[in-house]
């Protein structure tokens, strides 16, 4: 299998008026920020994968994203958009979601830091 997933991009029924992609980028019921394309963890082609992080509350933050690229085996560590990644800093612990961040427990995770997550395979429509 190759690194991108090309042909998904080619795929006309994945692209389709109420296709995967159409449902995918059309939900509503969480926010357009929760949403995302890139290399979640673990997943095939056109799978998604529901990443979550812990916040100060003991809630969770949670985003989808979609594999577009780097499948399967190929990569364990998300890529996402800034705004599913500033979605998920949210209410975050300083040095607790992100370990190496540095600050009081008080401050968000920030960008640059790596978070602490947790993932699995989800429909990417509900």
């Amino acid at each position: 299998m190759a690194d991108m997933c090309w042909r998904k991009g080619q795929d006309s029924l994945f692209h389709a008026a109420d296709g995967v992609m159409d449902k995918f980028c059309n939900r509503k019921d969480i926010n357009k920020d929760q949403i995302a394309f890139g290399h979640p963890a673990m997943a095939k082609c056109g799978e998604c994968v529901e990443i979550r992080v812990k916040r100060r509350d003991g809630q969770y933050n949670y985003v989808t994203v979609m594999t577009t690229d780097h499948p399967e085996n190929t990569n364990t560590s998300p890529e996402l958009s800034d705004e599913a990644k500033q979605w998920l800093d949210r209410g975050t612990a300083n040095g607790e979601a992100c370990p190496r961040g540095g600050g009081p427990r008080s401050k968000d995770c920030q960008m640059s830091d790596r978070l602490d997550f947790e993932h699995r395979v989800v429909p990417c429509a509900r």
